[in-house]
């Protein structure tokens, strides 16, 4: 029984990341951004701070505000933002502890996860995973790069866990564009908070 929970969710998981995966392309051009529109142009200095917080009030993350909320990212998503100059993407997915298996911790949880991803991209790495507190929670955070539709696209996920529930606030945009501006987008995840 325990491994039928634990298999129907891990499908359900595939299924959800890799609608997730294969919509990337839709929203955006084939061409990476031009290093003159990336955060570290001129443009990103007159960019404001701004909260951005789930329709339930739960959690918020801290973005600029040439984000905007996009709710067409995914139908189960907390909060879901699209930058459109930066053209990229973050998502926000909550899943209960108890439909899992109850020994299911995080790195299983992560590893459910980054399996799900690579399944919909070609020639996928997955990076080191590297352990984190962000605003109290237990974390891990790892990268995953990869191939969709001939155009190289790399996922920053954050996953988080409290008493009752696992976190993923995923990120992702052209492969070259989060490597030239990883410490922009590490603000913007670490920036993550629950309010219980």
């Amino acid at each position: 029984m325990t491994m039928n929970k634990s298999d129907k969710w891990k499908k359900l998981m595939v299924m959800s990341l890799l609608a997730m995966v294969m919509s990337f392309p839709v929203g955006c051009s084939k061409e990476p951004v031009p290093d003159d529109v990336l955060p570290e142009s001129e443009s990103a200095e007159t960019e404001t701070q701004k909260d951005f917080k789930s329709d339930s009030g739960k959690m918020s993350i801290t973005a600029t505000d040439l984000w905007t909320v996009d709710e067409s990212l995914h139908d189960e998503s907390e909060l879901s933002l699209y930058n459109e100059e930066y053209q990229s993407y973050l998502m926000i997915l909550t899943d209960e502890k108890k439909v899992f298996p109850g020994d299911t911790d995080l790195d299983e949880y992560g590893d459910l996860v980054s399996e799900s991803t690579m399944e919909g991209l070609d020639e996928g790495k997955l990076s080191e995973v590297k352990t984190l507190q962000v605003n109290g929670l237990e974390g891990r955070t790892f990268q995953i790069t990869g191939l969709v539709d001939g155009t190289s696209v790399t996922y920053k996920f954050m996953v988080l866990e409290d008493e009752t529930e696992f976190y993923q606030v995923i990120m992702w945009s052209f492969s070259e564009n989060i490597e030239n501006n990883t410490e922009y987008y590490e603000k913007i995840l670490n920036s993550y908070k629950v309010f219980k």
